[in-house]
């Protein structure tokens, strides 16, 4: 049986419970509010985002010693908008990934949260149950 690696792969999503409350993820589309800010200040516009992922590609294509998904651009963007839509900041962030993955290798060995439950509740990791006034997560 395969596991999926990546959230755009599972058929049902994840939750969490925190007492309570039931955290569940949220992969619909963002909110107009959400998309202004993202334009604003990430410079997340289609052009870019289509031009950004493209560039990236290919930079990846030349790095010929690095294995990732090649054809899924949501991965893609994982990088590229904490970069700002820039590709060469977001093939090194890439490649400071992976690199910190190989250096730290026994740290993800087996790295699941259902083996990490005592993080929540020992109230190591938290997360609010309510949204702030923006209808953010904290």
């Amino acid at each position: 049986m395969r596991i999926p690696t990546m959230l755009s792969e599972v058929s049902e999503l994840p939750a969490v419970q925190l007492g309570e409350y039931t955290l569940q993820f949220e992969l619909g589309e963002p909110t107009e509010r959400a998309k202004e800010v993202a334009i604003r200040e990430l410079r997340e516009t289609p052009e870019n985002k289509e031009s950004a992922t493209k560039e990236l590609t290919r930079l990846l294509e030349a790095e010929t010693d690095l294995l990732y998904p090649k054809d899924n651009d949501e991965w893609l963007v994982r990088f590229l908008r904490p970069c700002k839509y820039y590709p060469e900041s977001a093939r090194d962030l890439i490649k400071r990934y992976y690199a910190f993955k190989l250096k730290h290798a026994n740290v993800y060995d087996g790295l699941v949260p259902s083996k990490e439950a005592n993080i929540f509740e020992h109230n190591i990791l938290t997360v609010f149950p309510n949204r702030d006034q923006c209808g953010r997560r904290i």
